[in-house]
């Protein structure tokens, strides 16, 4: 998937989130690239790569220190879906962590995926956290990349893509207008690297412009990969009332008050963070993208 290039360099990827979607993809690319690689997740793939160095890792604990010196580079990606009230939740305490081990030992750099939603005014507890942990990697004078909906073999965008394969049928509101952004696996992982070689610091979108109207975003997916597809307007009334039902009925809610905040409030990307998201190297289509699934 990745072109191999191996490099003759020192530095040192460390990885958390390793086995995740995106955090997966990160460990195949840089070990691909010759970079030497510490995968760091819970709970180690099945299938590892010959020549990483897998490291269990729990968001609550500190990790091995000796993961961490002056050719170091932190790419944080692990996540924690569990909410809570407290500013001392797994998300927070991973952060501080391992920016105190990150100043401790002078590392190169570290990078925080976060999200396109840590812009928006929507109020999601989402959209709080990866705001609040953006704050404390921005303190630290690290690299934040904002990726938009993530095309590949995994993630929100699999997901959706799983349940159009089973129901061939796409729900939309507000006439399926609401913006989608988007950015192939392969471009995060190229855009990730860049800001390492380049040692840029500050926030970025990672992200292909112009966005597409979500209608025309998955009319699209479903043309490219010969799915039939039947649209479905729901208003949004509609969904409130679903929102408020799971919340009294005794099973797992698949529509939450969250979920219509961000359909209300599609994140936008800031003008002035986007002027400087300026890589040297053209994005993958969307159509293109899809070819990798």
């Amino acid at each position: 998937m990745w072109p191999a290039k191996p490099l003759k360099t020192n530095t040192h990827i460390v990885i958390t989130g390793a086995s995740g979607f995106i955090g997966s993809a990160f460990v195949a690319f840089f070990h691909e690239k010759g970079y030497t690689v510490s995968a760091l997740a819970r709970k180690p793939p099945s299938n590892r790569l010959a020549g990483v160095n897998y490291v269990h890792y729990d968001m609550g604990s500190i990790p091995d220190t000796r993961l961490f010196n002056k050719e170091t580079i932190l790419i944080h990606c692990a996540y924690s879906k569990t909410q809570t009230t407290t500013d001392t939740d797994s998300n927070s305490l991973a952060a501080r962590h391992l920016l105190e081990l990150a100043a401790q030992h002078t590392i190169k750099q570290c990078i925080f995926l976060s999200s396109l939603s840590a812009g928006s005014r929507s109020g999601t507890y989402y959209a709080r956290q990866k705001k609040q942990l953006e704050t404390l990697f921005a303190q630290a004078n690290s690299t934040i990349l904002r990726p938009g909906l993530v095309i590949g073999n995994g993630g929100l965008f699999y997901q959706t893509l799983t349940t159009i394969r089973k129901t061939r049928l796409l729900p939309i509101t507000g006439g399926g207008q609401q913006p989608v952004y988007y950015i192939s696996i392969k471009d995060l992982a190229r855009i990730t690297e860049d800001v390492i070689l380049k040692q840029r610091t500050g926030t970025f979108y990672a992200l292909n412009q112009p966005a597409i109207p979500f209608i025309t975003f998955y009319k699209t997916v479903a043309r490219s990969l010969s799915i039939p597809l039947r649209v479905v307007p729901v208003p949004i009334w509609l969904l409130k009332t679903a929102a408020i039902a799971y919340k009294v009925l005794p099973v797992k809610a698949k529509i939450t008050s969250d979920n219509i905040k961000g359909l209300q409030n599609v994140p936008v990307p800031d003008p002035a963070v986007l002027r400087s998201s300026v890589f040297d190297f053209e994005f993958e289509s969307l159509e293109d993208s899809l070819r990798n699934l």
